[in-house]
């Protein structure tokens, strides 16, 4: 019987079945290989209070190039281990697939992702310094799979793994599974010169970056980090590619590419005739269950603001509570 020819289509094929192998045959949904798409506990995104409005206002989130986030070690940390872990197999038979592997996964450093991120911890000082303002900011309570459903595009939901035991058995799991999944496929398909482990090596990278994008090193576990992740590549590819524009900004050190997330009621937004357009912007727009207020001198000034932008933006049911961290910035 003659050999399948590898194409295109076949590639993905494989790559889609590799993933099913290592999710749902094997693992699924074992602590090693944990990743989460949805969460059932608030999570708080910090930001300020001009930033506030704009998400309420424009019913969008920004969400920051990864490459790009405040921890630059984090990429760097998730590929470090993937390479440790290469050097520490010595079965001399599978040489040829690790090596496809570490020759590619610097490419993780060009992964086109957006992220947003968010706390498990409503009310933390660390955050408040970073990214509340120096206290004088809040934080919105989510939940992750309402937000998730509210937003437009291709997005999901990752729990940060500070653990250094569950990072290494993830990876030294999906590397093991990757050797027995792959070797039998140099003989099922016609395969040109270097090509299969050119594909051996994308394939399991294109995976091993869904993981270690969501590494960070323990030092950081303080900060209970969830994210949202908009990944432009699947973005592009589907209906949503209209709604796709990369913005600028720039802080004192760095130009910072960014995208902005909006609901699905901006799809209601530009029809004002429509008798339903309340209900449906209700149903759709940012599901904000909660807002802590910075740990700031002026909270009570700044709830009576916040409770007349919240009923001008039909926001009737959100609990509003103060910050009982004893800091005044």
């Amino acid at each position: 019987m003659p050999k399948i020819k590898v194409t295109e289509k076949i590639f993905y094929n494989l790559y889609h079945e590799f993933t099913n192998h290592v999710f749902f045959k094997k693992f699924f949904p074992s602590p090693e290989l944990h990743f989460s798409s949805k969460s059932f506990s608030l999570v708080y995104h910090y930001t300020s209070l001009t930033a506030l409005i704009s998400i309420i206002e424009d019913q969008c989130l920004w969400a920051t190039n990864a490459f790009f986030l405040n921890d630059k070690s984090e990429f760097k940390h998730g590929v470090n281990i993937v390479k440790e872990t290469l050097d520490s197999i010595t079965n001399e038979e599978s040489q040829n697939i690790l090596k496809a592997i570490g020759t590619q996964i610097e490419e993780v450093f060009n992964a086109e992702k957006y992220v947003t991120c968010f706390s498990k911890k409503g009310d933390l000082l660390s955050q408040w310094k970073s990214y509340g303002n120096n206290g004088t900011g809040v934080s919105i309570g989510f939940f992750p799979h309402k937000l998730i459903s509210s937003l437009l595009g291709s997005i999901s939901g990752k729990d940060i793994i500070y653990d250094r035991k569950k990072q290494d058995n993830s990876i030294i799991a999906i590397i093991n599974e990757a050797v027995e999944f792959f070797k039998p496929k140099l003989n099922e398909f016609e395969w040109q010169d270097g090509q299969y482990l050119k594909a051996v090596g994308a394939i399991v990278v294109q995976l091993l970056q869904n993981f270690i994008t969501g590494y960070k090193d323990p030092a950081f576990e303080e900060e209970q980090e969830y994210r949202n992740e908009f990944d432009s590549n699947k973005n592009l590819k589907n209906s949503m590619d209209k709604n796709f524009k990369i913005f600028f900004r720039a802080n004192e050190k760095l130009i910072i590419p960014y995208t902005k997330i909006y609901t699905k009621s901006k799809e209601h937004s530009n029809n004002k005739a429509q008798d339903n357009e309340a209900i449906n912007q209700t149903i759709t727009k940012l599901p904000i269950e909660e807002i802590i207020i910075g740990p700031s001198p002026n909270q009570d000034d700044i709830i009576n603001g916040l409770q007349k932008l919240l009923k001008e933006n039909l926001y009737l049911s959100v609990k509003i509570i103060k910050s009982k961290v004893p800091y005044r910035s």
